[in-house]
């Protein structure tokens, strides 16, 4: 059902896309978006908000560790509808770079508050960010 849609993607494939895109899942990892979940959760507990650096770590650990679960539950392979750009293992559904990109939305929307209108600008990067990470599953 999807091979078409996949297909067709991969019909667009270059290499400005392929560098753009191996950047997105290195962001979207799993290396990655821990060391911002440590970060995060390292300012704040420097600056005595305890509660925030509390969330962060709960955050990146639910996230973790449900994923991993819900992989194992479902199992979905990964397709093979052409060589792989990047070396990826485990299964595809469902996908852990979906779900850390979340974390990378979470992150702008808790410095939002402080930063007011550049937080504004962070959340909508976020977001362009975190659709950039989902792409480049299909695209990879």
């Amino acid at each position: 059902m999807e091979s078409p849609i996949l297909l067709d993607i991969h019909a667009h494939a270059g290499p400005l896309l392929d560098v753009l895109f191996r950047f997105s899942h290195a962001l979207g990892s799993l290396e990655t978006t821990a060391t911002l979940v440590l970060v995060a959760a390292m300012v704040h507990a420097l600056r005595g908000e305890r509660r925030e650096a509390i969330a962060w770590l709960t955050v990146g650990i639910v996230t973790a560790v449900s994923i991993e679960l819900l992989k194992g539950l479902v199992g979905r392979p990964r397709p093979q509808l052409w060589p792989r750009r990047v070396t990826q293992g485990g299964t595809s559904f469902p996908s852990g770079h979906a779900a850390y990109a979340t974390v990378w939305v979470a992150a702008s929307l808790m410095f939002m508050r402080r930063m007011h209108l550049v937080g504004a600008a962070l959340v909508i990067a976020a977001v362009v960010l975190a659709l950039a990470i989902g792409g480049s599953r299909i695209y990879l």
